[in-house]
């Protein structure tokens, strides 16, 4: 465990060549420069932490090559651009936190916590959020996302924590959204146009 040590530098290059490493907290530092590309590829990660420095660029794509990543941690960061595919397909992943970067595209998974706060992502909650059946927290405030909030998203089980303000989300609120019994926390100011309760039964 290397957090909170006040490190300073670029990550080396050779920590990512570790065959045996599968634990690696960098957090709370003051690193800087990219995270480097062999992370994942050469061994069998399952947490990764690096949040909290002043770490740029992409993060490696790799990060899941072995398929046993749980915990993903790169929040308040100045990380951008696409975020890996390989994530996508990352059924280990439990916790992906990254709000506070400056990512500019959307991943669906199936995790238990999704936290893109504070960054850059644009366009349309997918209809397919249906399927992220095991999400508790979903929190994507602060980003551009506009359209309507999909229908689908009120099926979800488990979502207790659902902040969704400072976007420009527009349209009616879900019907059923009255009826979901496992919401919690439902955040939804600084709309970009007012938003319609017609549907709501109150």
């Amino acid at each position: 465990d290397l957090a909170i040590n006040n490190l300073v530098g670029k990550i080396p290059e050779d920590l990512g060549k570790l065959q045996n490493l599968t634990w690696l907290s960098l957090s709370m530092n003051s690193l800087s420069g990219t995270i480097p590309p062999g992370f994942g590829r050469n061994s069998k990660l399952e947490t990764f932490h690096v949040s909290s420095n002043s770490l740029v660029g992409k993060l490696p794509e790799n990060l899941c090559y072995y398929g046993e990543l749980l915990n993903l941690t790169a929040f308040e960061n100045s990380l951008s651009g696409e975020l890996p595919k390989s994530l996508g397909n990352c059924s280990s992943l439990l916790d992906l936190k990254i709000y506070s970067n400056e990512f500019s595209e959307k991943l669906s998974l199936n995790i238990s916590r999704f936290e893109i706060a504070n960054n850059q992502f644009s366009g349309r909650i997918p209809s397919g959020v249906s399927s992220w059946t095991n999400v508790v927290v979903f929190d994507a405030s602060n980003n551009f996302l506009n359209g309507s909030i999909p229908q689908e998203i009120t099926s979800l089980p488990k979502l207790t924590t659902l902040l969704l303000d400072q976007n420009q989300l527009n349209g009616p609120l879900p019907s059923d959204i009255v009826s979901w019994k496992s919401l919690a926390k439902f955040h939804l100011n600084f709309l970009d146009s007012p938003i319609s309760i017609c549907h709501l039964i109150i």
